[in-house]
């Protein structure tokens, strides 16, 4: 399995504080064959924090949901397929974080 290096670039501050800017930083790797996704169907519109839900039992990783489909919408649209990581993965993935 590849492995995923980093999901978030790092910044950092004139003093040498590092942080982490969301909306600019956090990456996933295009590389569909990696093992570590699926897809699934959204039957309607759905906020990301239910599919983050539903998926992982938790609301936590909705910005999983949205970064990984580019999405600058707070919800995924009905009728579209949803790039997820797969729930066994996710902690080794977010390990890299």
């Amino acid at each position: 399995m590849k492995t995923v290096d980093k999901i978030f670039n790092e910044y950092t501050t004139i003093e040498g504080v590092p942080f982490y800017l969301l909306s600019k930083s956090v990456f996933f790797p295009d590389d569909e064959s990696l093992e570590i996704y699926d897809w699934v169907y959204a039957d309607e519109d759905t906020p990301w924090t239910i599919l983050s839900y539903q998926i992982y039992d938790s609301i936590s990783y909705w910005w999983v949901l949205s970064s990984l489909n580019k999405s600058s919408k707070f919800y995924a649209r009905r009728g579209e397929v949803i790039k997820i990581i797969k729930p066994n993965y996710l902690s080794k993935v977010l390990q890299h974080v």
